[in-house]
């Protein structure tokens, strides 16, 4: 996730605290994501009062710190989503999403698509992509030797 964090800025005593303290923010998102967090647990967690955290999340990563967190809880539920056949509202729990209608929501909103479309969309992907790897590189067809490759 620290990834996300902008490079460019200008290294005075001031920005190198501030950009630890995102760093801080975002491994507590990281090891935490999947529990209730509350911003004045991450305020805590890195010494500021709750609307300064709130501040200094927003000047770094230009959106507020939960919007990110509900994205960073989808793309983490992916891998939930599709290497099992968990229920929808138990990928949204283990995502840190209480109601797993909020959840398709969000999910919705992000990717475009509702988990379970999502889901099914990228198993027929899978079996396609599978499908074509199996298949052989020529078939006989009506007499004829037809090469068959994927594109």
């Amino acid at each position: 996730m620290l990834q996300n964090l902008p490079e460019n800025l200008p290294y005075t005593e001031h920005s190198k605290l501030e950009r630890n303290r995102m760093r801080e923010i975002m491994d507590y998102l990281e090891h935490n994501y999947m529990n209730k967090i509350q911003m004045k647990d991450i305020a805590e967690e890195i010494h500021l009062c709750e609307s300064e955290c709130s501040r200094l999340f927003k000047r770094y990563m230009n959106v507020s710190l939960f919007t990110f967190l509900q994205e960073y809880r989808v793309e983490r539920s992916l891998e939930f989503l599709l290497s099992s056949d968990d229920s929808i509202m138990e990928v949204a729990q283990k995502s840190g999403f209480t109601d797993s209608n909020y959840y398709a929501k969000v999910f919705s909103r992000v990717k475009g698509c509702s988990p379970q479309k999502y889901r099914k969309q990228k198993y027929k992907e899978r079996y396609v992509m599978l499908y074509f790897m199996l298949l052989p590189q020529s078939l006989k067809f009506q007499g004829k030797t037809v090469t068959v490759s994927p594109s």
